[in-house]
């Protein structure tokens, strides 16, 4: 199995990606880049992400009242992992109504990639610290 079997390398899947420098490069560099557009605000991402760890089994992030913009990422959030094909139009519409057409991409990719991130937290047994 080679890099996969060890797990000395990190415990994050950045440390697990360090046996692939270039994959690992490529993967922080592309998380970055979707963190640090401001289409979608930070704090939205964080509880997307916090959302799709939780419906991989991690902890359940207690919520505050939500405002609609982020009561409709959340909905993204729950149904990527293993919902996906339930996302409606309407949810869709009601993210670019929030965050326009570009911040909609960006949390639909995100959140996409949150889940590729859980799945392989997951297969490697890392806990992520959110």
């Amino acid at each position: 199995m080679g890099w996969i079997e060890s797990r000395d390398a990190g415990s994050d899947l950045a440390g697990v990606l360090g046996h692939r420098p270039e994959l690992q490069a490529k993967y922080q560099a592309f998380m970055g880049a979707i963190e640090a557009d401001e289409a979608v605000p930070a704090d939205i991402l964080r509880l997307c992400k916090a959302r799709v760890e939780f419906v991989h089994g991690g902890e359940d992030p207690k919520h505050r009242d939500l405002t609609d913009a982020e009561a409709c990422a959340v909905k993204i959030a729950d149904l990527m992992p293993h919902g996906y094909h339930s996302i409606e139009d309407a949810d869709v519409t009601a993210l670019v109504t929030h965050f326009g057409e570009r911040g909609a991409v960006n949390l639909l990719t995100a959140t996409s990639f949150y889940d590729v991130s859980a799945r392989l937290n997951k297969v490697f047994e890392i806990k992520e610290q959110s």
